[in-house]
């Protein structure tokens, strides 16, 4: 979950600060199997739902500079496969995930007026591949995860026009017009965390 303003720059608006009130829930389940009993390489398996809400809003600290938000609902449904290798303070894992992204609204806005725009039935279906570095210390472990997704197919999606007059219900409509959607991207993240082992009289190395 993000929440609050941070200030950012840019250089083709400059200086600007960002509202956020963004969310992700994700639930699932696991299967975990070593190869051989005792083992130090595992298999998982795994099946999971997630859901997704964007709320940005743009405001240049520039006042002649446009505004801009970005507000999106989606879910998304995956399976995937890792293979871990342990060692006494390090994990290797390599995982391959295939995911199925629906968006149930996708609107946006940057400039000046009342139009606002957005897509209807925006999906895709991904390939994901990852590989995670862990290393362990004590009760710290350092995680590093890097890779990419990437889009099985193309879907397309009709792009909708929104008009608001007098600050009243926004008028929809659909022009017809329609998109081909590209949901790809560079997956990375770098997390640190502390194991407190209440209770346990062993300790990780």
């Amino acid at each position: 979950m993000k929440r609050g303003e941070a200030n950012r720059t840019e250089p083709v608006i400059g200086n600007y600060v960002i509202t956020k009130n963004d969310y992700i829930l994700r639930a699932g389940i696991s299967y975990f199997k070593p190869v051989k009993p005792d083992s130090n390489r595992i298999l998982e398996l795994s099946a999971g739902y997630g859901a997704f809400n964007v709320d940005n809003f743009v405001r240049p600290e520039d006042s002649n500079r446009p505004v801009g938000f970005t507000e999106a609902q989606a879910y998304n449904l995956f399976v995937q496969g890792a293979y871990t290798r342990r060692w006494e303070f390090i994990d290797l894992t390599f995982a391959a995930r295939v995911s199925y992204t629906r968006y149930s609204d996708f609107r946006y806005y940057y400039g000046r007026g009342d139009q606002r725009f957005g897509y209807a039935n925006a999906q895709g279906i991904n390939f994901d591949s990852v590989i995670g570095l862990s290393y362990k210390w004590r009760g710290l472990r350092l995680n590093m995860q890097g890779g990419f997704s990437l889009p099985v197919g193309t879907f397309e999606a009709s792009l909708i026009q929104y008009q608001h007059v007098n600050g009243g219900a926004p008028i929809v409509s659909d022009n017809g017009y329609r998109d081909r959607i590209v949901l790809a991207a560079v997956l990375g993240r770098i997390s640190l965390q502390y194991n407190l082992n209440f209770g346990s009289q062993n300790r990780m190395p």
